[in-house]
């Protein structure tokens, strides 16, 4: 009997770099300066409170927190979302992750795409089986 554990990242089949993917094009000190403030300076999705907003660009990263419950070092995925005006939103939610990965793959990549989307993220559920949930509008 073997007792190696498999783990999977969740970015797997995502193109990322040291834990981080994204959509945004190029590799000068502009571009890296846009993704790190896109990380960095991420407002909370939550903060929209179901307003309709335009997307350009994505970043997503993989991130590690404790949980509460269990005092052990859990997984989760940040989705942040780039806006037509620059600014970015996050969310660590597998729904919006989830729909996040659906886009890239039946949309294609931002620039592909004849404009940016216009998406709203809503709250769905009560209590502790509250959930965020991304719609294309």
């Amino acid at each position: 009997m073997s007792t190696d554990i498999t783990t999977t990242s969740p970015l797997a089949g995502l193109a990322a770099q040291n834990g981080i993917f994204t959509t945004v094009k190029g590799d000068d000190f502009e571009t890296k300066t846009k993704i790190f403030n896109a990380v960095n300076d991420a407002e909370n999705i939550s903060d929209l409170n179901g307003k309709p907003f335009e997307i350009t660009d994505m970043v997503i990263e993989s991130a590690e927190f404790v949980n509460e419950k269990t005092g052990e070092v859990d997984q989760a995925v940040r989705t942040i979302f780039i806006t037509s005006d620059g600014k970015a939103y996050q969310a660590f939610s597998g729904p919006v992750f989830n729909a996040a990965k659906r886009i890239l793959t039946l949309l294609g990549d931002p620039s592909e795409w004849p404009a940016p989307l216009k998406v709203r993220v809503t709250e769905e559920g009560k209590g502790l089986n509250r959930y965020y949930k991304l719609t294309l509008v």
